[in-house]
């Protein structure tokens, strides 16, 4: 039996492909912020915090000695960089031109014009920080250190950019 190891594994994309892994019988480790009591282990599903690298490759070592495969699928508006410390945050906005249109309150039915300001330096430069797969390749690196990667294992991010 096959083992993945989700980053970002409870947010959309990632419950989807995490209940699709599970119906065909993999083995999932899920990477999340905060576990709480309503994420039950199961048998073929555990729960790891993913800002303790060590905690999560303690695990694989533990339970499943490697995994196979790591899907990368964090969509955060913020990020603590690991070395500097420093708190970056990302944004949505256009890059050097201001963007409008038209757009819908689902709620209300109401139709607004919306305008969006171009991102400037410090707002492209964090957003790289935290979206841009620094992290990713951090993980995979550790993974790749503590050898608990299976011959072969692949990877995949997805991006939300």
């Amino acid at each position: 039996m096959q083992t993945v190891l989700i980053a970002g594994g409870t947010g959309l994309v990632g419950k989807a492909v995490t209940k699709l892994l599970l119906l065909k019988g993999y083995k999932v480790i899920v990477l999340t912020r905060q576990i709480t009591p309503k994420q039950i282990q199961q048998p073929n599903l555990r729960y790891a915090s993913w800002d303790v690298k060590q905690q999560t490759i303690d695990l694989i070592k533990a339970d499943l000695g490697q995994v196979d495969m790591v899907i990368y699928s964090l969509a955060s508006p913020v990020r603590m960089h690991p070395v500097t410390g420093v708190l970056h945050r990302s944004v949505l906005k256009p890059i050097g031109q201001t963007f409008s249109n038209k757009t819908v309150d689902f709620h209300t039915g109401l139709v607004s014009q919306v305008t969006i300001e171009p991102a400037n330096q410090e707002d492209i430069d964090n957003t790289v920080v935290v979206m841009g797969g620094e992290d990713w390749s951090i993980w995979m690196n550790r993974l790749k250190e503590a050898n608990v990667l299976a011959k072969g294992a692949t990877t995949i991010a997805y991006s939300y950019i």
